[in-house]
């Protein structure tokens, strides 16, 4: 393919003449996965927050099992009916588009779920927050998985774009790990 790389991609390693294969890539690749790597980890964290804390989220709610249970699994449905609609969106508008939007809407997501808070509105009505903001963290969470190869392709030589993808996925782990550890200790006090 010899289509031209997008504004928001530095250029392909053919393009770079200084650069043997041989030479260490340079830092900035690096620094845009530990940026993205930081966006995936949180992502992850806000993803399964209430897995931990099923039980303190039915009493605070005034739900079911299921319906905190829907609070995490609205992230699965959103991410199938949306990743396809995020993917192409980032075909067309570039990584710089895809990983605005994921981070915005992960922002966007977590607000509506705060709103309740400073009215002490529990019960219902901050369910409803709650799984309002989930859905938009759910859109967010679909532009989120999808950037690693694109990220591998625009920012890394061919011998270190496996590596890029590796790390991703690495950090959705790291998310959901802290948030299964972190997030009961927040959740109980």
């Amino acid at each position: 393919e010899n289509t031209p790389p997008r504004e928001d991609s530095p250029p392909r390693e053919n393009a770079l003449p200084n650069r043997s294969s041989s030479s260490p890539p340079c830092s900035s690749p690096w620094i845009m996965l530990g940026l993205y790597c930081i966006l995936a980890i949180m992502d992850h964290v806000i993803w399964v927050s209430f897995w931990p804390i099923v039980r303190e989220g039915q009493v605070f709610f005034g739900v079911g099992r299921v319906a905190i249970f829907m609070l995490s699994m609205i992230y699965v449905v959103m991410f199938i009916v949306c990743a396809p609609l995020a993917g192409q969106a980032v075909d067309q508008n570039g990584l710089r588009y895809g990983i605005l939007m994921g981070s915005f809407l992960n922002f966007l997501g977590s607000l509506i779920k705060v709103i309740p808070a400073p009215f002490s509105m529990n019960g219902i009505t901050g369910y409803v927050f709650n799984f309002a903001g989930n859905v938009v963290g759910g859109i967010a969470h679909s532009f989120i998985l999808i950037i690693p190869p694109t990220l591998a392709q625009n920012w890394f030589d061919s011998k270190h774009r496996v590596t890029c993808q590796a790390i991703s996925i690495i950090c959705y782990e790291i998310g959901v790990t802290v948030g299964i550890l972190v997030i009961p200790k927040i959740g109980s006090s």
